[in-house]
């Protein structure tokens, strides 16, 4: 599937894949609209879990560990989307899903090829 920046026009935005009450998103995040002043750019992978009274719903599935942020505008969650450098493809297990994610093209226009499959 292709997904396009989610502040950009047309085309698909997200991957929804639901298990019970949590939800599972990929989407790209580029720096347009409201996400200009993103630090870093790439697929973001975030869980949301719908049980009621949930204290922290959301958690975002970074693809490095952050260390310092490259600036002070940077929020703790900075280095979070998954990348991948040109003619490269990457995988990722989601082992709490039971998934797994692959990025296989960075088009020209942000956008981004990718495959989620169950492993």
């Amino acid at each position: 599937m292709t997904l396009t920046p989610v502040e950009r026009r047309g085309g698909t935005k997200a991957v929804f894949v639901k298990r019970g009450n949590r939800i599972l998103a990929v989407e790209v995040r580029a720096r347009v609209g409201y996400d200009r002043t993103l630090c870093e750019t790439g697929v973001l992978v975030y869980e949301v879990d719908q049980t009621p009274f949930k204290r922290a719903p959301i958690r975002i599935y970074p693809a490095l560990p952050d260390g310092r942020a490259p600036a002070r505008d940077c929020s703790s969650m900075w280095n979070a989307p998954f990348e991948l450098g040109r003619g490269e493809v990457r995988t990722f297990r989601l082992p709490s899903f039971g998934l797994r994610l692959e990025l296989l093209t960075r088009l020209g226009d942000g956008s981004y090829r990718v495959r989620v499959t169950t492993s």
